[in-house]
């Protein structure tokens, strides 16, 4: 049982609803508000002003102050009781779905999106798909894209099962390998029969190995971890699971390095990697430069049940991609 926090009377926001540091541990959320000010609180994305208990933060309330203080914990404390990555009872109920992760290299053929359309999925995240129209247009009809790519990233979904409800773009990094702005693309999207809604993220981390002297380095990437836990655990629309993906560029020691180490270390789960622990997990092909290995990831938040996962070979390598795409298809809610 989480403990009662009692928050201070001071006029600064008291944040976050959830985070999830580099030791895992999990900080119980606190409601995003200002005790002593009357001005309201807007979640992202949203128009309408989020006001909850209005009467607790209203000092005219004529509710004496410590009383005050120790009723707006508790409210907190139940808001928070939920397990922040499971999601609050507004999401409906769990669906199965699908979820791709694809560096696309910068193409749009028409083997490629055979190879999407062959799988269905609900969601693609997509990296290097400077042209993602082009690709579009050679997918079925129903399929969308969440936000014109920035940096090459978006999230491509099947509309005729999904809506997005939200979408943002957040900066990692600016060139810090000398390829320009790395970023981090969340969509959140709900499902339109059961209501369940579901936080996707994509995004596309700097090299390390490109270049001694620039600053993409692990600890370069660690601070992208950081701020990628923190934006995904924090959003101030209402909780929801979440789905992490993207080419990661993890080459200072792939999956058993620090970066992914970290990643799973603060309760996301590598869903690959717990649906076939010892099968070869290798995505990036390699090339003069850059050695083969796992660069491309799906993780999840818990409790989620892993129905399916693997590594899509099928495409030939001479059509110019050298990654593998990641598939998986999984359920939450389920202990």
């Amino acid at each position: 049982m989480f403990p009662i926090f009692v928050i201070p009377a001071t006029d600064v926001h008291v944040f976050s609803r959830a985070k999830i540091n580099r030791q895992g541990e999990r900080v119980v959320c606190m409601l995003a508000m200002k005790v002593l000010s009357t001005d309201h609180v807007v979640r992202e994305g949203q128009q309408e002003p989020f006001d909850p208990i209005s009467s607790l933060r209203d000092a005219r309330c004529g509710v004496p102050w410590l009383l005050r203080h120790i009723a707006l914990g508790v409210v907190c404390t139940l808001i928070s009781c939920s397990d922040p990555l499971v999601g609050d009872k507004n999401c409906g109920d769990p669906v199965a779905l699908r979820m791709m992760s694809y560096n696309v290299a910068q193409q749009v053929g028409e083997p490629l999106a055979a190879q999407i359309t062959d799988t269905e999925p609900d969601f693609v995240a997509v990296q290097e798909c400077a042209d993602c129209d082009e690709l579009l247009e050679r997918l079925p009809s129903h399929y969308a894209m969440s936000a014109p790519p920035r940096s090459g990233v978006t999230m491509l979904y099947d509309s005729s099962s999904w809506e997005p409800t939200h979408t943002s773009f957040v900066t990692l990094g600016i060139n810090d390998d000398g390829w320009g702005e790395r970023v981090l693309h969340w969509a959140r999207f709900q499902h339109r029969d059961s209501d369940h809604c579901v936080n996707t993220f994509s995004t596309h981390w700097c090299v390390t190995i490109r270049n001694s002297d620039d600053q993409c380095t692990v600890d370069q990437q660690l601070a992208y971890v950081d701020e990628t836990l923190n934006y995904a655990f924090e959003r101030e629309a209402p909780l929801a699971p979440v789905l992490l993906a993207g080419d990661f560029n993890v080459f200072d020691g792939f999956e058993d390095g620090t970066v992914i180490e970290t990643l799973t270390g603060a309760g996301l789960i590598d869903v690959f990697r717990s649906h076939r622990p010892t099968e070869d997990a290798t995505t990036f092909q390699g090339n003069s430069w850059a050695p083969p290995g796992r660069l491309d990831y799906i993780f999840a938040s818990s409790p989620v049940e892993v129905l399916d996962a693997y590594i899509d070979r099928s495409l030939p390598s001479d059509e110019g991609i050298d990654h593998f795409p990641v598939v998986t298809t999984l359920r939450f809610g389920t202990p």
